[in-house]
């Protein structure tokens, strides 16, 4: 379990570090389903941070949230051996 979280908060961290890196001013998040918040001028990404495959459940529960029109959702999955993030972008269905 402890490994995990190491894992966890080690990848979350180098998430916001890359993230700042591009010009984005980051903001972990520890309640919702969401990890990181990163905002730039004109836009937003709510980030989900996975270590492992992302569960169908929470795949789901992240399609079914409604953002405005600005805001991307997106899974970032770090793998064991990997150095970089998988990054999955989810589809924001906005209702004009």
């Amino acid at each position: 379990m402890t490994k995990t979280k190491n894992r966890f908060y080690k990848a979350r961290r180098r998430a916001m570090q890359i993230l700042e890196w591009s010009g984005y001013r980051v903001i972990a998040q520890y309640d919702g389903i969401f990890d990181i918040e990163a905002t730039r001028e004109l836009e937003l990404r709510k980030i989900k941070i996975c270590i492992d495959p992302i569960s169908k459940t929470d795949m789901d529960q992240l399609k079914k949230i409604v953002l405005p029109q600005v805001c991307k959702k997106e899974i970032w999955i770090k793998k064991i051996n990997s150095p970089d993030f998988e990054i999955i972008e989810i589809k924001n269905h906005v209702k004009s």
